[in-house]
């Protein structure tokens, strides 16, 4: 009962640009930002996801982004996911049925954030009620404790899923216990997917086993990024310790300056160009004054647009 990804490779889990003006979403700058996208090697998108603060959108906001990203990537070849968790069952529900509807490649849903699932079943439960309202969509589950509060065996949840799930296509996890995502990637290895989200161990994901990545920083250091794959694959352990390391310290840099998002969409201005408006509230604010100190940071990295 499952439904295969068929994918490998590198997903860039792209910012939702808002005015900073209004707040509201900008898809003008969606065109530009796709072909920066393409051009930096990746090899697909994940829309509304936690950099793109798809919890912080309304339905309508989320389906218009999507539309608009689907839109300027008619014709290549890269992979869309889209993540649909967050709001109530029903309306997961309508995103699944119009993700679906529009053709995306695969969805992404973490589980219910108020009625968050005590054990694996109770998350089989709902993951079961969303496979429903996409039954030809591959579908993971967002793996993301540190924000979800959703501590379960990954591994047991696949061993289930792929049971009981009909389009169960694998997780993207995002934490740190490696030992846990090696399990996972001995899980029915042949047709579930299991994509790793944690920038600051993707040398040490990679030598675990992990062939696909959905990370951040993809949208500012992809070729650093990429230099790290294939020397993981090369078996160039001290070019990948350096490059790693060169990764964590960007991203280390950036974080000083907020929470997660906030920081990282004032980075993506710096290095790209690209502008993404500030992060919606309440993921708190990073100043001009800490803008300003950021820029200088980076730029003392020798990281420039």
């Amino acid at each position: 009962m499952v439904l295969k990804l068929n994918f490998k490779g590198l997903i860039a889990p792209v910012f939702t640009p808002f005015s900073r003006q209004t707040g509201d979403v900008n898809i003008s700058i969606i065109k530009p930002y796709a072909q920066y996208l393409i051009n930096s090697g990746v090899n697909g998108v994940l829309v509304n996801g936690t950099v793109g603060e798809g919890v912080c959108m309304s339905v309508q906001e989320r389906k218009t982004v999507l539309e608009a990203w689907l839109e300027v990537l008619k014709g290549t070849s890269l992979h869309v996911m889209v993540h649909i968790g967050g709001p109530c069952l029903r309306d997961v529900q309508d995103l699944a049925r119009h993700a679906e509807s529009k053709g995306v490649s695969s969805l992404l849903c973490i589980p219910d954030l108020f009625h968050r699932p005590s054990n694996v079943e109770e998350a089989i439960t709902f993951l079961s009620l969303v496979s429903e309202a996409a039954p030809k969509t591959p579908l993971l589950y967002y793996h993301i404790p540190a924000s979800t509060g959703v501590h379960l065996d990954m591994a047991e949840l696949l061993k289930v899923a792929e049971r009981k799930v009909p389009t169960m296509s694998g997780i993207k996890f995002t934490h740190n216990n490696m030992d846990e995502a090696s399990q996972c990637l001995e899980v029915n290895s042949e047709n579930l997917s299991v994509l790793l989200g944690h920038d600051q161990l993707i040398s040490t994901g990679f030598f675990v086993g992990f062939e696909s990545l959905i990370a951040t920083t993809l949208n500012m250091f992809a070729p650093l990024i990429i230099e790290i794959h294939q020397g993981v694959k090369d078996s160039k352990i001290n070019l990948v310790r350096a490059k790693q390391k060169q990764l964590t310290t960007y991203v280390n840099t950036i974080i000083k300056y907020g929470k997660w998002v906030p920081a990282m969409k004032e980075a993506m201005l710096i290095v790209t160009g690209l502008d993404m408006g500030a992060a919606r509230q309440p993921q708190g604010v990073v100043t001009p004054e800490q803008v300003k100190q950021l820029k200088a940071d980076l730029s003392s990295l020798n990281v420039k647009k």
